[in-house]
């Protein structure tokens, strides 16, 4: 047999084949056929009754013996008194291309008015048949549609045709189209919650999904793990959604967002590990309070200039932990931020308001030189700070904050502790406190600035009493309310704290211990040509008489003036007894962070000075540290003795209230002693 020939016999075996079939359609039980028309009621009964089939065939036959054969059957439901669906199917036989089949449906709605029966499909488009002799036809009879009556199977199939549809909650359906693998939640109100693999949907392609104005909460993961093949890249959500549960829209490829703007809490995990996520829009989202853990976690999201909305109040662990912005504003009302938040930040300064009060492990991480904390910090995790650069962190809070674990405030992108390139600056009165403090004493310098404000109180180390009025060129002092408006300052020459010692100066002499004066003694002493009886400026016996009748230090000689600058001096004699008397202080011997001394309290403010026990330097020693203060007056006495505050603290007593010896007195003048100026 030739090749012509061939294709000849396989063209007419699959004519037979199908126009036995046909023939077959065509001898169902006349029963099924009604040969008139009936009223509308009667006529929609037998149309529900039945399903209506109309048949077409092709053949052809190309060049190269090339031969095909197509079927097509055309079905009507009807699946209510108004509503049905159309169904066609397309069988190709084809010597070249082999066998297939293409199936497609549409619904439609109808009415039936007489014998006429009009037929409007989704995209409004109608057809118009007349039921007449059994049949449904044309009114050209161009196409003619066959009852053959509804079965089993029949309706069974029908159910797989059309959206599918079902509940998602109390007042909320869901319908989805296969035919465009589309997912559609209506209704009121909140969604089930659910599982990642017991949503209705869950065994659907799904490329579409529609969220209809009314539903007012996403459910748990609703939208999670979604068949294999579906391919969601867009979601718009309603403004009357106030909740997106957990996981809701996890793993999904979308790839961009507008989160709505009645939306009041996005949960945990519920945008996660959307790789395609790269733009997600907050533009008046007033009503979001709390944006969960990884709620967008691990999306390369750029958030541009992100202002974080004005109501927030926490965002949880890792929310943002793979987006990136340019500059970030906390609003006034956030009150907690999880660990790694955010992770990619490229501006050079950061704002803590002071409505934070907790801050998370590795928090924020960035190039920033700048950071300021605010006064509503009560608790923070290891690391919450990282950094690319060295700078300056300002903190409103009096008390340090304890960190756990390495006790780290803030890191380098290696992940080494950075605050040995960092300057930090705290309220006035708290920098022994953060000295002394785990974490914070590790910055490279603590500084007190007086524009900082405490949001939790002073340090417990008697530091607030004795917190400084003012600066004046430099270096602070208090205000005890004297009568003669005398202000003392908080700290001896060449210390940096109440408590340090600080420097040893020989009365009259400028240069003290600490900047090279090693031996305090006659032979050193700058004035009286080394001598006691030497007759030179300032320098007096009971013999010879006060030569030059000076009363006072120069400013030349002045230890205070010329260190720490005009305005500042020495005290006078009776700027001393005024601080010692008991109609204006209280006295009191005490340790201040292991330090003994003299603690001299104002009773009109409370405000305080210290005066530590520094003892003394003669020759090369230091004696009675630890037991006695010095401190150098700039009067003379009637001999040649420089006027001093001198205190003794008695053996055995100390701690339980002054005690000691405490007088004003003449003493020698080249012994070192501190200095505590005023002005």
């Amino acid at each position: 047999m030739n090749k012509k020939n061939f294709y000849e016999k396989l063209l007419a075996i699959m004519m037979v084949t199908i126009m036995g079939v046909f023939l077959a359609s065509c001898s169902d039980d006349d029963n099924n056929k009604e040969n008139g028309g009936g009223n509308s009621s009667d006529i929609i009964q037998t149309l529900k009754s039945n399903k209506w089939i109309t048949k077409d065939f092709s053949y052809g036959e190309g060049a190269n013996n090339h031969a095909w054969v197509d079927d097509e059957t055309w079905t009507l439901y009807f699946t209510s008194d108004n509503s049905g669906i159309s169904y066609w199917i397309q069988k190709d036989y084809d010597t070249d291309l082999g066998n297939s089949t293409t199936k497609d449906y549409s619904l439609f709605e109808y009415k039936v008015s007489g014998n006429k029966v009009t037929l409007t499909y989704e995209d409004w488009t109608t057809l118009t048949l007349y039921y007449q002799g059994g049949y449904l036809t044309t009114e050209s009879m161009g196409t003619i549609f066959e009852p053959s009556r509804m079965t089993y199977n029949d309706y069974e199939f029908v159910k797989t045709l059309g959206p599918q549809t079902g509940s998602g909650g109390n007042d909320v359906r869901y319908s989805y189209d296969d035919r465009t693998q589309r997912l559609t939640i209506s209704g009121k109100g909140r969604m089930n919650d659910y599982t990642a693999s017991n949503q209705p949907w869950y065994d659907k392609v799904i490329s579409e999904i529609v969220i209809e104005n009314g539903i007012t909460y996403i459910g748990s993961h609703a939208f999670h793990k979604l068949k294999w093949g579906s391919n969601v890249s867009k979601i718009e959500l309603p403004n009357s959604i106030e909740e997106i549960g957990d996981y809701a829209f996890c793993d999904l490829g979308i790839e961009e967002f507008m989160v709505p703007t009645g939306v009041r809490r996005i949960g945990n995990y519920a945008f996660s590990d959307c790789d395609y996520l790269k733009k997600v829009n907050f533009y008046g989202c007033d009503a979001l309070e709390e944006i969960g853990d990884y709620a967008f976690a691990f999306c390369p999201i750029n958030l541009g200039y992100f202002t974080v909305p004005k109501n927030v109040k926490k965002i949880g662990s890792m929310a943002f932990i793979s987006s990136s912005c340019n500059s970030l504003t906390l609003n006034d009302k956030l009150e907690s931020i999880g660990n790694a938040v955010f992770v990619k930040i490229s501006a050079s300064k950061l704002e803590i308001p002071n409505s934070v009060k907790y801050i998370g492990s590795q928090a924020f991480r960035g190039s920033f030189s700048e950071i300021r904390i605010g006064t509503g910090l009560t608790s923070i995790e290891n690391m919450p700070f990282v950094s690319s650069k060295s700078g300056n962190m300002y903190v409103n809070l009096g008390i340090p904050l304890e960190i756990p674990s390495y006790n780290y405030i803030i890191l380098n992108t290696n992940g080494d502790n950075a605050a040995g390139s960092w300057t930090l600056y705290v309220p006035k009165g708290c920098k022994s406190a953060y000295q002394k403090a785990n974490g914070w004493k590790a910055f490279k310098s603590i500084n007190e600035d007086s524009s900082l404000t405490s949001g939790n109180g002073m340090p417990d180390n008697n530091d607030q009493e004795w917190v400084a009025t003012g600066t004046v060129q430099g270096h602070d002092y208090v205000d005890l309310g004297l009568p003669s408006g005398t202000f003392w300052a908080t700290t001896n020459i060449g210390a940096e704290k109440p408590e340090d010692y600080g420097d040893y100066f020989a009365w009259g002499e400028t240069i003290g211990y600490n900047g090279g004066k090693k031996s305090f003694n006659w032979s050193t002493y700058k004035h009286c040509g080394g001598s006691s009886t030497s007759m030179l400026k300032y320098c007096t016996n009971s013999e010879f008489g006060n030569v030059d009748n000076k009363t006072k230090l120069e400013p030349i000689d002045d230890a205070a003036t010329v260190i720490w600058g005009e305005v500042w001096h020495m005290p006078t004699e009776d700027q001393f007894e005024e601080l010692i008397n008991s109609s204006y202080t209280t006295l009191e011997m005490t340790i201040v962070n292991g330090v003994n001394g003299l603690k001299i309290t104002s009773k009109s403010n409370m405000k305080s000075i210290f005066l530590p026990a520094a003892g003394y330097r003669k020759g090369t020693s230091l004696d009675y540290d630890k037991q006695d203060g010095r401190y150098w007056s700039r009067s003379l006495s009637i001999e040649y003795h420089g006027y001093v505050l001198a205190f003794g603290l008695a053996p055995h007593s100390y701690g339980k209230g002054y005690s000691g010896s405490l007088n004003i007195r003449g003493s020698t003048r080249f012994y070192g002693y501190s200095v505590r100026p005023v002005f």
